[in-house]
């Protein structure tokens, strides 16, 4: 192999998993974003149907902190060791 090949192998893995991760980082920045809005618009319509606003708030809670918490880091990675333990 030429020098030029392996400072062309070097370089694609250096970047590329700093592509990957911000990539990745992007993603989760942006889900988190849409179950934050889609929570607003939730509560909004529980709201709007007559529900009072504590009790919409208690709702929207229940089902968008499960949301939240997938999205974390440290949670995905506590997933995949407990997955890998087994």
């Amino acid at each position: 192999m030429s020098g030029r090949a392996i400072a062309s192998i070097v370089w694609t893995s250096l970047t590329g998993g700093t592509k990957l991760a911000i990539k990745v980082f992007w993603h989760l920045n942006r889900g988190k974003s849409m179950v934050k809005n889609g929570a607003k618009h939730f509560r909004g319509e529980l709201v709007d149907a007559g529900i009072p606003e504590e009790t919409a708030e208690a709702i929207t809670y229940a089902f968008t902190n499960p949301g939240l918490e997938m999205l974390k880091i440290r949670n995905m990675i506590k997933m995949v060791r407990e997955i890998t333990q087994e």
